[in-house]
Formats: C-alpha cells, structure tokens, sequence
C-alpha cells in the first residue's frame, strides 16, 4: 500500500523560494520544469519511502533524498510521508530548520 505524501508549510514555502531563484536567472519556464521535477520526486517517495538517507544529527527520524541540485528532507509518519523542507543550490539544512 502506497503511503500518502504531504507537504509542509515551509517545503512549500521553500517551493516558491525555488521557483523564483530560478525565474530570475533562468526564466519562468525553467522554473516550472524544476519545481515539477521536484514535487514528481516527493511523489516516487510513496512507494519506498525508506530509501533516503537517515539524517539523525538534525532529527530522529529525518530523511533526505536528492533530485538534482535540491534535497528533500522528510519524514515517513506511519503511512504518510511528510515533506518538511527543500533545500537547492548548496543551501545546507541545519538543526534550526526542524526545531532544534
């Protein structure tokens, strides 16, 4: 059974950071390929969402998986997996993201 994909305020709100880094230097086509390239990749994670990186030195249970120059960091909740942050272009996640 697939598990069901959300995405939080903040993966979201790093979505329209990502679209409009790239708009401004590569236009907004460009934009909306990466954005969808992105969100088809948190997509994929509802059918073996395990298979990312553990990532326990900035949460318990945070994963991370890479598509292109961003990295999705999520959390598999019984069957959910929850987006909470994209990181693109060499942004580092750090503690602070997640609450820490």
């Amino acid at each position: 059974m697939a598990h069901r994909i959300s995405i939080r305020p903040r993966a979201r709100l790093d979505l329209l950071g990502i679209y409009d880094f790239v708009a401004d230097f590569a236009g907004a086509a460009s934009a909306r390929r990466i954005v969808a390239g992105i969100e088809a990749q948190c997509r994929k994670l509802s059918t073996f969402p395990n298979r990312g990186t553990p990532h326990p030195e900035l949460r318990a249970d945070l994963r991370t998986i890479p598509h292109g120059k961003a990295v999705i960091a999520y959390v598999v909740e019984d069957r959910e997996v929850v987006i909470v942050r994209i990181r693109y272009g060499g942004q580092q996640l750090e503690p602070a993201d997640f609450g820490g």
